[in-house]
Order: structure tokens, then sequence, then C-alpha cells
């Protein structure tokens, strides 16, 4: 049972007094209040009717409170002030950012964009404790208490909230000492010649496909005399190792490639990818964790995100004769 003895329906009335002792003026305090002089008066009425009691002379030319009015006034203007700064807190904490947000994002992507950027968001929100979940599988949000999913292509869950950050481009990648040593490749079947690391995506538990697309047509090439690991970035390292050919994310390749170890190989068939989308479950009392946190990654990704936007003529030098014939990434 409520300990509230009963509903405080005129809580409002209280409100007005406790302004009116402070400007003594029906139409001064009806412009605060948004209300009109009559109707600061008729609230009035209703307080003096439900105590039984009188809380304000009214003259033609003057309002004061009577003695009782006075300290009744008073007692209501304290809790009026006790109200605004629970209020004010409430917000003020809601503003600030704060309690535990739970992120779960594919590893690749995670490791190589979310994490890069979580120092930054960490600075700019100290009060708020973060949890990281590298794991590309489908998890049910609400069951494993996930705040944001970060994941690649359309959302399975039409109930959840789709925010989408940035399409995936897949091209071929390896390392220039393995590309001096191993025959050239102009064309897909060049690939038969050579070593392919592939890597197992542990969503579906498949190898994932290598898809080449040019002038707008795809064509999925079936790697042969294969390495395979379960991890997109230990598939990247053995690239830059220079244990064969990667088909790898432009996400990942950026550094590589910046700092010469990894070159592209046929970039006029990079194949566009699936988008990156986050998915949070609808939830007003955390939901300003999740907007900080998604407004935070939309800007360190940018229009553009960075790993787009190597010009033509780097990965022309970087290609060097011969070792990446076609057109440029993007």
């Amino acid at each position: 049972m409520s300990r509230i003895r009963r509903p405080l329906q005129n809580f409002g009335s209280t409100w007005v007094l406790a302004c009116l002792a402070e400007q003594p003026n029906f139409t001064a305090v009806g412009a605060m209040l948004g209300m009109t002089a009559s109707g600061v008066s008729r609230s009035i009425s209703r307080l003096e009717e439900r105590l039984g009691m009188k809380l304000v002379n009214r003259t033609t030319r003057s309002v004061s409170l009577t003695d009782e009015g006075q300290v009744y006034a008073s007692r209501c203007a304290d809790i009026v002030r006790q109200f605004e700064q629970l209020e004010d807190s409430l917000l003020a904490e809601k503003k600030s950012v704060r309690g535990n947000l739970k992120i779960q994002s594919t590893p690749g992507f995670g490791r190589l964009v979310i994490l890069a950027a979580l120092p930054d968001f960490l600075a700019q929100y100290p009060d708020l404790n973060v949890e990281v979940l590298l794991d590309g599988r489908h998890l049910d949000l609400i069951t494993e208490n996930i705040d944001v999913a970060v994941r690649f292509g359309v959302p399975r869950d039409s109930s959840l909230i789709a925010r989408k950050f940035c399409s995936v481009y897949y091209g071929l990648y390896a390392s220039r000492k393995y590309l001096e040593s191993s025959p050239e490749i102009r064309f897909p079947e060049d690939l038969e010649r050579h070593r392919c690391l592939t890597y197992i995506q542990p969503q579906t538990g498949l190898v994932r496909k290598w898809i080449l697309s040019v002038d707008g047509i795809d064509q999925v090439v079936k790697p042969s005399n294969t390495v395979m690991t379960n991890d997109m970035q230990a598939t990247r390292d053995l690239a830059i190792a220079g244990a064969g050919v990667a088909y790898l994310p432009d996400f990942s390749v950026r550094e590589a490639m910046t700092a010469g170890n990894l070159l592209p190989i046929m970039p006029a068939y990079i194949h566009k990818g699936p988008k990156v989308y986050a998915t949070y479950a609808r939830n007003p009392h955390g939901s300003h964790r999740v907007r900080a946190f998604l407004d935070f990654l939309k800007a360190a990704i940018g229009p553009t995100p960075v790993w787009q936007r190597a010009p033509a003529a780097d990965l022309t030098r970087l290609g060097g004769s011969g070792l990446a014939a076609g057109r440029p990434l993007m």
C-alpha cells in the first residue's frame, strides 16, 4: 500500500501559492506560469476551500498573504525547490552519460575501428563503463544484455532499431615480397596458381566467398591451395608476412597499404560488400548512452571513411609496375 495519504490533485495550486508569495500579483504570476489572472485566483480559491482557511487577502488594488498563507507558502516554496532540484539532478545525470554500455561487434571491425576510436570516446564520457564483446555471431541483444551491436548486412530482427554507417569494399591483397616471387595476377583465373588465404565467418561457420566485381558483374572465385583461419586479422597478418593472397575488407588494409606492407591486386575487381549497421533495442532509460556512442562512432567514421580515401596515385605507387593491374580502389 502507498505511504502517500491521498493524491495531490491540488499540488499545482500549492505551486501557484509559492509563486504568489514571491510575486504578490495575480497577473504577474499568471504570466510566469502560463495562466490567466483569473485562473490564478481560481486555483488559490480551490486550495483555500480544500484546506478550510483563508490564505490570500484580495482587494481591487492589491494581493497579500494572510499569516496562515505565509506559513503555508513558505513550506510550499521549500517543497517546490526540492522538486526542481530533483528534476535538475535527474536531467544532469541523463545529460552526463554515465552507467554501463555493452557493445557487440564483429572481431575485425571491432578491433580495427571501434577499439581504435574508443579512447577518444572514453575521454569524452569518463563516467561511462564500457564492455566490448568481439563476437561475430548474431546474439540476442535482450538475452545477452547487449546495448548496441555493430554488424554487417541488413538487420534480421525488424523489432530492433538500425542505424547505417558505411559500406565495406572487399578486394585482393598480398605483400610485395610474395608478388615479386610469384606469377603475375591480372585475371581471376590466375589465382589458381597462387596460395590463397581465407577465413571462416563465425556467424555461419563457412569460408567467406571471394566475390570479385567488375563493370557491375559479380564473379565468385573458389580459392584453391588455401590456408584457412577463423579470424580476419590473422588472415591479413599472414598476407603481410608473405604467405599468399588474401581477400580482405577495406578497413583492415589501410595502414598496411600506407606502410607498403600490402599491395592491392586487380583493383578493378573491387567488390562492394554489405553495409555496416548498428542495431539496438528500444530502451528509453539507456538510450542516451547508446545515442552518445552512435553519434561518436558516426563522427569517427565520417561521411567517407578514412580507409576509403586513398587517392588513385597512392594505389598506383604502392602497386608498382605489373603488380596491381586495373583501376584504383575507390
